[in-house]
């Protein structure tokens, strides 16, 4: 993203991919509108700074404590992104949100005001596939319990029919990058490959 939106260098800092974070020269790069984030990578406002890993893309992963804020302010009202208590008339409960989605997560993700360069489609959908693409790996399963648990005490949310499951729509396709979003892509698909049994001939 460019920096001509951010209205401070802590905030510009913040929503800056963690592997280009170099304090000062960094900072004044992205003052000058010199640096652009892509939405080919993970911004540093996805991620739980204390798990967050440079050798381990996938360590913290949609677990910042913005991106919950985020979230419970979008589906469960703006004080509840400060208290943690929510409200009766939520949009989460006038809709029949039972669970935390892929797709609810990458809508807290894009919440920012558009710029001529950041691809917020692009950004979005790269979340939507990273859930989307491989419903069973094991950092996807363990992402969307911990949701599950911090939004309604359980890793499974609230159980039966959820009438806001947005991962039931179809998303857009998007071609992959050799940034940090296609890295993650290119991990599942090893994991995965990793626990398939052989193909056996007989």
């Amino acid at each position: 993203m460019p920096s001509t939106k951010w209205s401070t260098p802590v905030i510009k800092l913040f929503k800056s991919s963690k592997k280009l974070i170099i304090p000062h020269l960094f900072i004044a790069k992205l003052e000058n509108g010199r640096v652009h984030i892509e939405a080919s990578e993970w911004p540093a406002f996805l991620y739980d700074q204390d798990l967050a890993n440079i050798n381990d893309i996938e360590k913290g992963l949609f677990t910042g404590g913005t991106l919950f804020s985020v979230f419970f302010a979008i589906f469960f009202g703006i004080s509840s992104a400060q208290t943690g208590t929510y409200q009766k008339n939520s949009i989460a409960t006038r809709n029949g949100m039972k669970k935390v989605t892929g797709r609810n997560i990458a809508y807290a993700a894009i919440q920012n005001i558009p710029d001529n360069h950041f691809d917020y489609v692009v950004f979005y959908n790269k979340i939507v596939n990273f859930f989307k693409d491989y419903p069973k790996d094991e950092h996807v399963v363990s992402i969307l319990a911990d949701w599950n648990k911090k939004v309604f005490g359980h890793k499974d949310g609230l159980g039966g029919h959820d009438t806001l499951d947005l991962d039931k729509l179809e998303g857009e396709n998007t071609e992959g990058s050799e940034h940090t979003t296609s890295t993650t892509v290119i991990a599942r698909a090893a994991r995965k490959a990793w626990n398939t049994p052989p193909t056996t001939i007989s």
